[in-house]
């Protein structure tokens, strides 16, 4: 009886996501006004895969423009699973948590409300709506700071400016805030057993002898590893700087990343404190001539489009063993550019 609930309650949930996706993808193509868009969180794709999302939109509603060789092929629409739409919405609630926090620190200037279906949203500065009808994207940053000023203990909001929209000291700033969530989770990985040459994960349920050669190595996990922002939240965030100064005027002192892990191991910790908790804030400036990059690559994207071709590669995959990571893992239109790659 147990085991049937449990599918019950996992159909009913999973149904649900797909459900709460589709009015998503529905409350952004009205968003879109009738015109084709690109997402603020795809500017670190390559201008390739760019090309085929814009493509795909086209050929989704029988536009005009799209390569004759390519209007049946892209006639699909992307397709998550349950899982992967169950760590979108959990990622989302980790977002909402840490924007909730920060405007209990004062930090953020918002407010939150239920909308008409029932759906946490901000009003204020967190989920910034951001629009350029030139570049035709459009993206939701996920917040910008009171005017914060840099102290031994840590940053603050600024005493006499935080009321204001800008600095008025001249020593604090304001900074753009994207909050990401990754995972901790540690890879098991063999190497030189049986017919596996390189590091490559252990098959889940496989068991493997002690004897007999090979190596097996655990490796830490994404969160534990970063450093630095990844490059792909670095072009999405300038992204949102270059939109905030150009739509809403505000000069910004840097932008805050506050990568969340959401499975870290609590035994990694030696001693209870109050820093054990699994956050990493990385502070990178504002950075204008990657902006005028983005931009540049976006419009020549969009000359493309305009064309009807597709732009050169940005990766390269010559048929051999080794395959373009962005490609083989990342581009679910890698097949078109080189078929076999998957």
């Amino acid at each position: 009886m147990s085991q049937d609930f449990e599918m019950l309650i996992r159909m009913a949930l999973g149904s649900h996501l797909q459900e709460l996706w589709i009015r998503g993808l529905e409350k952004r193509k009205a968003l879109q006004e009738g015109k084709i868009m690109l997402q603020v969180s795809s500017v670190g794709n390559c201008t390739r895969r760019l090309a085929y999302d814009i493509f795909r939109q086209m050929a989704l509603e029988d536009r005009d423009g799209v390569p004759e060789e390519l209007r049946n092929t892209l006639k699909f629409k992307p397709v998550l699973s349950s899982h992967e739409l169950f760590n979108i919405y959990l990622e989302n609630s980790i977002c909402h948590m840490i924007q909730r926090w920060l405007m209990d620190m004062g930090w953020l200037r918002c407010e939150p409300y239920l909308d008409e279906e029932k759906l946490l949203q901000w009003m204020g500065d967190a989920e910034i709506e951001l629009k350029d009808n030139d570049l035709r994207i459009l993206g939701h940053c996920d917040g910008i700071t009171v005017p914060l000023i840099e102290a031994p203990q840590g940053m603050f909001p600024c005493p006499e400016c935080w009321e204001k929209e800008e600095s008025i000291c001249g020593i604090c700033g304001r900074y753009l805030i994207e909050i990401k969530s990754i995972t901790d989770r540690p890879r098991t990985l063999v190497k030189d057993f049986g017919n596996i040459a390189k590091w490559e994960k252990v098959p889940y349920g496989t068991t493997l002898p002690l004897t007999g050669g090979g190596l097996i190595g655990t490796f830490p996990g994404k969160f534990t590893k970063l450093v630095e922002p990844e490059p792909e939240h670095v072009a999405q965030a300038q992204m949102y700087a270059h939109l905030v100064k150009k739509h809403l005027g505000i000069d910004l002192r840097g932008i805050l990343f506050l990568y969340i892990a959401k499975d870290t191991d609590p035994d990694e910790y030696e001693d209870e404190s109050p820093f054990n908790v699994p956050v990493k804030a990385l502070l990178t400036p504002i950075n204008p001539l990657l902006q005028e990059q983005i931009v540049s690559k976006i419009r020549s994207v969009w000359d493309c489009v305009e064309r009807g071709v597709l732009p050169a590669h940005d990766w390269y995959w010559d048929g051999g063993e080794s395959k373009p990571y962005e490609c083989y893992y990342r581009c679910e239109f890698a097949n078109l550019c080189y078929p076999g790659i998957k």
